[in-house]
């Protein structure tokens, strides 16, 4: 498999439209993936009550897959305007990737661009169901959301987990949601999603940092190693830690982390040939 951008006019003239668009508008949220992504613009009632207030851009394309996603994100050149991130792909991928692999992209996406800005918020949300009826696909997406709210909470990126109402009591897809391919997302499918997600980026709504005058521990993850090569950062932190607003100033050194993304063995080709690919986990200082 090419882990590589898609070589048509039509991919390449979307992006390159969406690099002008972004630097245009200076957005302040980034929702990036496939067509479930593009379709969260479709309906302009639904980006209007949701999206148009918070400043966003809408980068998803159709028919991406997670490697495009991951190309995309790796070189992307981001607004310094830019906050949020959101980021939803994956279903493509059903059909010739393992559950693992495509965690492990979906994490991938999300370091690459907190490689790019640290103090972004990175939202990776769950995949949706999809099939009418119980399905191999049904199986892939539970395993896939499964690794990816512990991988999330490990790497301390947010896990936008979806609610009740996409399956019904008798495991049958609620098909008021979704088109007839049973994939898509009818206007009343759009509005579900977007609520799940400005529901959660409500949450979120300042990055959480430590003080200066706590201590952090640096572990690495042996539970999901990607390559034997990789490694999995987390940070243990004391319960008491107080946390507080985002500091622009240079962070102290001594604060200062830089590890290796996870990169995983079937994406590796695609972030291999990008130099300097290190992750800056920086805790500023919240008093200077």
């Amino acid at each position: 498999m090419d882990y590589s951008p898609r070589y048509t006019n039509n991919w390449q003239l979307k992006y390159q439209y969406q690099i002008k668009l972004c630097n245009e508008l200076q957005p302040k949220l980034l929702l990036i993936g496939d067509s479930l992504v593009a379709g969260l613009s479709r309906y302009p009632a639904v980006w209007n009550e949701f999206f148009e207030p918070l400043n966003s851009i809408n980068f998803g394309i159709s028919g991406d897959r997670v490697e495009n996603v991951l190309w995309r994100s790796i070189h992307l050149p981001l607004p310094p305007s830019l906050s949020k991130v959101v980021i939803l792909c994956g279903s493509n991928n059903l059909s010739g990737s393992t559950s693992y692999d495509i965690c492990d992209g979906l994490i991938d996406i999300g370091l690459s661009f907190r490689k790019k800005k640290s103090s972004l918020d990175i939202f990776i949300c769950a995949l949706l169901p999809r099939d009418e009826k119980w399905s191999v696909n049904r199986v892939y997406i539970t395993e896939v959301n499964k690794l990816l709210k512990s991988k999330c909470k490990k790497f301390q990126l947010n896990f936008i987990e979806q609610d009740y109402g996409w399956i019904q009591e008798n495991y049958t897809l609620n098909t008021s949601l979704y088109y007839r391919d049973n994939l898509h997302l009818v206007e009343n499918g759009n509005s579900k999603l977007a609520k799940s997600i400005v529901c959660e980026l409500d949450k979120v709504s300042s990055p959480l940092i430590l003080n200066s005058n706590e201590n952090i521990s640096i572990t690495y993850d042996k539970e999901f190693p990607s390559l034997s090569s990789s490694i999995a950062l987390t940070s243990k932190i004391n319960k008491n830690v107080k946390y507080s607003s985002v500091c622009t100033k240079k962070p102290p050194k001594c604060l200062s982390k830089s590890v290796k993304p996870v990169v995983s063995k079937h994406f590796h080709n695609v972030v291999k040939n990008v130099p300097n690919q290190h992750v800056n986990f920086s805790y500023p200082c919240s008093v200077c």
